[in-house]
């Protein structure tokens, strides 16, 4: 059995099984392969000592808040935010 270990809220591929790294306590059995997205040492060092083939990827990037970055918003007057609504 293949697991993935992803925070994600979103985007879930119905053919996959997934689990919540944040919930994670030790290794499930009979597991053969471990995927895991993001950074989620416990759950990578587990898995390995239980012999398990682990493959670690980036998590993609979310946004992290609804808020405008105000370094691109500096020096914009109205005149350039209306250009580009």
């Amino acid at each position: 059995m293949e697991l993935t270990y992803s925070a994600q809220r979103t985007d879930f591929d119905p053919d996959t099984r997934y689990r919540n790294p944040e919930y994670f306590e030790r290794p499930e059995s009979g597991v053969t392969k471990v995927t895991v997205v993001g950074e989620w040492p416990s759950v990578v060092d587990a898995y390995k000592a239980a012999e398990v083939e682990v493959v670690v990827t980036r998590a993609s990037k979310e946004k992290k808040s609804a808020k405008p970055d105000t370094k691109e918003l500096a020096g914009a007057g109205p005149e350039r935010l209306s250009e580009t609504e």
